[in-house]
């Protein structure tokens, strides 16, 4: 598994981000996550967060209209936010806590348009309960707080 299938092959997963089936498939997409994370090398987290976004970018520019790409990158950085950067988080480790961290900032270097900051799943979880405000997904247009 590469670091590009953590979102290629799990793109269909934010379809299911509501109370009753994310908590399904986020452990099934944490289960991907732990595969890839258990071979990484904690001095390749740069290389590997710098291709992870080269390699959706390049996915984004196949589109011809300059609107279908802007979606589709919010798309995948959903994926990023609500699946991929949790489960970093969750799976607890050193290089898998790096690794979110720096696909964070490293996504906010490229797009200050698109902000994410990396939340918990328990985090998330926690917002269905009490209704969805996700401060780690931001415009970029919103004042800092």
């Amino acid at each position: 598994m590469t670091v590009y299938d953590l979102v290629d092959k799990y793109r269909i997963y934010t379809a299911h981000f509501n109370k009753t089936e994310y908590p399904v498939f986020f452990e099934k997409y944490r289960a991907g996550a732990d595969e890839y994370f258990s071979g990484i090398a904690p001095e390749s987290i740069g290389s590997e967060v710098k291709s992870l976004v080269d390699a959706l970018e390049a996915d984004w520019n196949r589109h011809r209209f300059k609107f279908r790409r802007e979606a589709v990158r919010e798309d995948d950085k959903l994926l990023l936010a609500l699946f991929l950067a949790p489960a970093c988080i969750e799976i607890g480790t050193e290089v898998s806590r790096a690794f979110a961290e720096e696909l964070s900032m490293e996504w906010n270097d490229r797009f200050p348009d698109s902000v994410f900051r990396v939340g918990s799943y328990a985090q998330i979880n926690k917002g269905f309960s009490r209704g969805i405000k996700l401060p780690w997904i931001r415009t970029g247009n919103e004042d800092e707080t």
